[in-house]
């Protein structure tokens, strides 16, 4: 085969390949949790590319991020996608098949709290490093909860319904210590809670504006 030949095949497969994999995009099992996402983040116009038909690349919907080496899904973008008049509670199981998921926005969905069904917070959320929870309707026991997350690095809980921080307390604080940056502007918290802050040895940054603090506050003791 003469050298020009050879390489006009080689270029030619190459495409191939690459069409081939642009077609598949990302895992299928991925492709059906987002789809079966939708049970819950219902709004019509916001996930519209988010179809059931097999061979779809979810990588290329918007609100969705993936890897492009092992094309997992790594970021999904959630914010203000759901359409309901009541509160409801999020399945944690649903985000099991997303092992690479590190960024996380659930922001402005009326979310009250998670259902487990048997599935840890921890194993559902094990690589998560951005959480925002910004604008939803979770309590004080949503910190008992995300306090297991070891590689949370920020966590965005304004304007929600926490009105105590004793969930961090004591040694069952001890794994969330990795977080860096922590939102709680529009709360409901008090200059009591702060000592919880003590065990946040790796905090840079931390916003508690907006809640029912009460004179000065020196943060040299926290």
């Amino acid at each position: 085969m003469e050298a020009k030949s050879f390489w006009v095949l080689l270029t030619t497969l190459l495409f191939i390949i690459r069409g081939w994999r642009q077609i598949e995009g990302c895992l299928e099992q991925e492709r059906i949790a987002l789809f079966q996402l939708k049970s819950f983040f219902n709004d019509p116009i916001e996930l519209k590319e988010w179809v059931d038909v097999k061979g779809s690349n979810c990588c290329q919907w918007e609100r969705v991020k993936c890897n492009i080496t092992s094309e997992r899904v790594i970021s999904l973008n959630l914010n203000y996608a759901r359409r309901s008049t009541s509160n409801g509670y999020l399945n944690v199981s649903l985000f099991l098949p997303f092992e690479e998921l590190k960024s996380l926005d659930l922001s402005n969905n009326k979310i009250e709290g998670f259902v487990d069904n048997k599935v840890s917070l921890l194993s559902a959320f094990d690589n998560l490093e951005f959480l925002g929870l910004y604008r939803n309707y979770f309590n004080d026991s949503i910190l008992s909860k995300l306090k297991s997350l070891t590689n949370l690095k920020t966590l965005d809980l304004r304007f929600n319904r926490i009105r105590n921080l004793r969930y961090l307390q004591g040694e069952k604080m001890q794994p969330i210590m990795n977080l860096e940056v922590l939102d709680l502007y529009g709360n409901f918290l008090n200059n009591n809670d702060l000592t919880y802050l003590k065990g946040l040895s790796s905090l840079k940054s931390l916003s508690i504006g907006g809640n029912q603090l009460e004179g000065s506050i020196d943060i040299r003791g926290m």
